[in-house]
């Protein structure tokens, strides 16, 4: 995990440089990207707790399927939608 932080790091500042980025510019990248980690680590976290806390309910384990397609077709779309056609 270390290594990937530092790989990101090193790759983050060649393009900060390139773009002419501020201080300031590359901490909101920072920032971003730590938000998005955590949140990834968080989304994990609870979903290995649900699966385990209903791991007797086949039922249950159904439902979170089916709520884990939905949201990932609603992300996928989401995505679709906002990235910008290649040029």
């Amino acid at each position: 995990m270390l290594e990937r932080i530092l790989v990101n790091t090193e790759e983050l500042l060649i393009w900060a440089r390139k773009e002419h980025m501020t201080v300031a510019d590359i901490k909101a990248k920072v920032d971003a990207e730590t938000t998005v980690e955590q949140s990834a680590i968080t989304l994990l976290t609870n979903l290995s707790a649900l699966i385990k806390a209903n791991a007797n309910d086949p039922a249950a384990i159904q439902a979170i399927g089916n709520e884990l397609d939905a949201d990932n077709a609603a992300l996928a779309a989401a995505v679709t939608n906002n990235t910008p056609a290649a040029s």
